[in-house]
């Protein structure tokens, strides 16, 4: 979580810390996901995997 934070406000140039706002990102493998989002007490990483096929 604190990678992708990381990422977020050194590549993007944006914070990561504003409520209600989602991040997404998809790695080497696009048949995974991670989700980042900033809820009022802390950060909140959601993973999503497809068992088949892959994002687009």
């Amino acid at each position: 979580m604190d990678g992708l934070s990381m990422i977020v406000k050194e590549h993007f140039k944006l914070d990561p810390f504003v409520p209600g706002i989602l991040f997404l990102f998809c790695g080497r493998r696009s048949s995974r996901i991670k989700g980042l989002l900033w809820e009022e007490d802390g950060l909140l990483l959601l993973y999503k995997r497809l068992e088949a096929g892959r994002f687009q």
